[in-house]
């Protein structure tokens, strides 16, 4: 059996904040408390959907560290082309600026 590698929500959030993507941004979008995200932070992995929100404010909010997050991760999807084209249609958020 292998060891699975965890996303280090921690890092991820940090990057986030530091762009200007505050914890309660990321609440607010996922439709959970403040706290939740904290807990993400702290440790707590997020539940999928969530997951992937938070990683498509990564992309849309720092695309270049999202690029790396993949490539670290191996995930070769076609994320990165989404990136450089600079739109996501699939976000739940697509309309406004966050």
């Amino acid at each position: 059996m292998t060891a699975t590698r965890r996303r280090d929500w921690f890092r991820i959030l940090r990057d986030l904040a530091a762009a200007g993507v505050s914890y309660a941004t990321v609440a607010r979008k996922c439709n959970r408390h403040v706290t939740a995200v904290k807990g993400w932070a702290d440790g707590a992995d997020p539940k999928e959907t969530d997951a992937r929100i938070v990683l498509a404010l990564y992309a849309r909010h720092c695309p270049l560290k999202y690029i790396e997050h993949q490539r670290e991760f191996e995930i070769t999807a076609v994320a990165a082309e989404i990136v450089d084209a600079g739109e996501n249609l699939m976000l739940p958020f697509a309309g406004g600026a966050s």
